[in-house]
């Protein structure tokens, strides 16, 4: 009897020992769930934390060397004080913003030594999402010819946004470079900005190129 006893007792311990054993995967493939959970926060806020701040870096550089590129451009055919073009770019066919550079510019490189003056076209390639500045020496260095070459601005270009004020009605219009049905692309634009996209997130750069006495081109 007493026999009997001790062998219920015996399977009953190994049956909480079975229980204690499931009970003991379940908790580990909760922590695993749980752990999984908090590595990927982890990466998200590496992202946002380090990622972002180095894209929203990239795309003021952008702007920042537009800037510089106007400030030292001396546009023949541009309104008297304007330093930057509006004509017809060579590459894509289309007007946009150019600059003519007549001094060493080390964003330029060329195996022509001194690099002869130059001229830049602001071009956006909506095929791959990239902004570039299409550019060519002065074709007087070039025998008369056209030598395109390409730099790249970012590979995060989102569109190009042209806005154009219409006195009499009082009220912007806009257009973007991406449209093929642009209405106002032989006129020069009152605001331009650069859209950039990167993982989900969007910046807006505004170009102010400057003139003698004021700022021009102001988003």
């Amino acid at each position: 009897m007493k026999r009997g006893r001790n062998i219920r007792a015996l399977r009953s311990i190994r049956a909480m020992t079975f229980l204690e054993v499931l009970l003991a995967i379940s908790l580990l493939g909760l922590l695993l769930v749980g752990g999984s959970t908090v590595l990927f926060s982890l990466s998200r806020a590496y992202f946002t934390l380090e990622t972002s701040p180095q894209f929203e870096r990239h795309t003021k550089g952008v702007a920042e060397l537009l800037h510089y590129l106007a400030a030292f451009s001396a546009d023949p055919n541009a309104p008297a004080g304007l330093h930057f073009g509006w004509e017809e770019s060579p590459a894509s066919k289309k007007p946009t913003l150019s600059f003519s550079i007549d001094r060493d510019v080390p964003f330029f490189v060329s195996e022509r030594v001194p690099l002869p003056p130059v001229r830049a076209y602001l071009e956006y390639d909506k095929d791959h999402g990239q902004f570039w500045l299409a550019w060519h020496p002065d074709p007087a260095f070039t025998d008369g010819k056209v030598e395109l070459q390409y730099s790249l601005l970012s590979p995060w270009a989102e569109d190009i946004e042209f806005g154009y004020y219409d006195e009499g009605q009082k009220s912007w219009e806009f257009e973007t470079a991406s449209s093929d049905n642009r209405q106002h692309g032989d006129e020069r634009p009152a605001r331009i900005r650069l859209i950039f996209e990167n993982e989900g997130a969007i910046i807006y750069e505004n170009l102010r190129m400057e003139a003698q006495n004021r700022n021009v081109l102001v988003y």
